[in-house]
């Protein structure tokens, strides 16, 4: 199965080209279920990955934890433009981001070194 192609069906996806978190909500703005699960990472049948719900797993905990601790903000000496590396995988072309700690995070940080 070649998984590019299902997931740039422009039957299914409208601009697939283009990145758009919000193309997964639904008119109430919750997640739509059935479109989430037309996402395919980790291939289909006998080939599929049995690492996939770790993985999601993880992802999500990793990503949560960042979100909770970190701002992050575009790198203003770049222009931002979203640019791939094609191959087997698909890889974004490197770019910057500014990553600073929360100031909730550096309270907590202070008054756990004091103690």
């Amino acid at each position: 199965v070649n998984q590019w192609s299902v997931n740039h069906d422009p039957v299914k996806w409208s601009n697939p080209e283009d990145f758009d978190p919000t193309r997964f909500l639904d008119k109430d703005g919750l997640i739509n279920k059935d479109l989430t699960g037309s996402v395919m990472a980790f291939s289909v049948g006998k080939r599929r990955c049995i690492g996939e719900e770790i993985s999601k797993m993880q992802l999500f905990l990793f990503i949560s934890i960042l979100a909770h601790q970190c701002n992050f903000k575009a790198n203003p000496d770049e222009p931002s433009k979203m640019d791939f590396n094609y191959g087997l995988t698909i890889k974004p072309k490197s770019f910057k981001i500014n990553v600073t700690l929360r100031e909730s995070m550096e309270l907590l940080d202070s008054a756990v070194q004091k103690y």
